[in-house]
């Protein structure tokens, strides 16, 4: 029954093109807004995380996309993330405690050269052993920046997730960006989505942000509040069943999010704005 919830969900997020006020298949909204949070912990491997108690939302994306600044406007604290103008600061499993009851969870970031090399590649350790040994992650926000052309890294990340069988919703930082001489947000934004329908028949749900003016907030904490009202009974069981936890490791635990499926690297190549 837990497994045939969560493809449920990954099929009505798969359905949906944006993320507007409440999505359809899934409870209503409750307590959408965030009154109290605060640093937990931060913990080199997912040995030393908190108790699985809460279900569990994570933030993931290349290092500088803004995973800091998107924590502190989703939770309306500017000093709970600390923001850091040094790329690759964040090296970590770091929770925090929502409201008493779910946990966001701010993982490392990924792709940037200078952090060591075998943490630069792929996933760093901990964070691939999160995802595929926390039982009460319930969904992961990856996070790509819109104010740059689609990026080989954040491809390989959604690729990834999606064969793993993980929910994960695309949130497009920096809406309010935009480089000289590159494209306009948006049209980066459709870029990624275009790339990715070339293997996919529907693209993942994705929610366009700007920590800078609050846009997209509400709807992405409208979206966090049904997720969690979904998997409220679920995580007591253990999200992942053991079955689906021998499939996984056994099908993704020596991979990294270069290993794509050989088609797909062929075909974004030639694609422009890559």
């Amino acid at each position: 029954a837990i497994e045939e919830l969560g493809a449920h969900m990954l099929k009505e997020l798969q359905k949906q093109g944006v993320v507007r006020k409440a999505l359809p298949g899934l409870p209503a909204p409750r307590k959408v807004k965030i009154t109290s949070s605060e640093f937990i912990g931060s913990a080199k491997s997912i040995h030393y995380c908190p108790p699985p108690r809460y279900v569990e939302i994570a933030v993931i994306g290349r290092s500088n996309v803004g995973k800091s600044s998107l924590i502190n406007s989703l939770t309306g604290n500017k000093k709970l993330a600390a923001v850091s103008k040094v790329p690759g600061k964040t090296r970590s499993i770091n929770h925090y405690l929502i409201d008493g009851n779910w946990y966001l969870v701010d993982l490392p970031g990924y792709g940037y050269a200078k952090v060591r090399k075998t943490e630069a590649f792929g996933w760093h350790k901990a964070t691939q052993q999160y995802f595929l040994d926390r039982k009460t992650l319930a969904l992961v926000l990856l996070l790509v920046d819109s104010s740059i052309p689609p990026q080989d890294v954040d491809l390989d990340c959604a690729y990834w997730m999606a064969e793993a069988k993980i929910p994960f919703l695309l949130v497009f930082t920096k809406s309010d960006k935009s480089k000289k001489g590159s494209p306009k947000p948006q049209e980066n934004i459709k870029t990624f989505l275009r790339t990715l329908s070339l293997d996919w028949e529907n693209p993942p749900a994705h929610v366009t942000t700007s920590s800078f003016k609050g846009q997209g907030m509400p709807e992405l904490l409208t979206y966090l509040s049904q997720v969690r009202s979904l998997y409220k009974d679920e995580v007591k069981q253990g999200f992942w069943t053991q079955a689906r936890q021998k499939e996984t490791v056994k099908k993704f635990g020596k991979k990294t999010a270069g290993d794509r499926r050989p088609g797909h690297k062929a075909k974004a190549k030639g694609k422009k704005g890559r």
